[in-house]
């Protein structure tokens, strides 16, 4: 890698290995590789298959555990157990249209 001041063809990773200290893990900037690391993340797509996540599955796992938590006396308030039960009862998004 030059000491291109622009940065062109730079990614984020290119521009965290030039400004990062990885024996203390600390960051030092200027103003120009901070300005370049603002637009890189600004245009940044994160990639498809990362995008949607399956919170259904997760909620459901959430309220099993929930549960579990109540039934074995455990601490916990039971609004959250309540909310999450309305998530899920609530239609989707998808089923709406």
């Amino acid at each position: 890698m030059s000491d291109n001041p622009n940065f062109e063809g730079w990614t984020i990773q290119d521009l965290l290995d030039r400004c990062t200290d990885y024996d203390d893990m600390s960051l030092e900037m200027n103003r120009a590789e901070f300005k370049k690391l603002r637009e890189l993340i600004a245009t940044f797509t994160p990639p498809a298959a990362s995008r949607v996540p399956d919170f259904e599955h997760m909620l459901k796992r959430w309220l099993s555990y929930g549960r579990a938590c109540l039934e074995a006396g455990e601490k916990l308030p039971r609004h959250l157990v309540s909310e999450t039960e309305a998530l899920l009862a609530a239609p989707s998004k998808e089923d709406a249209k």
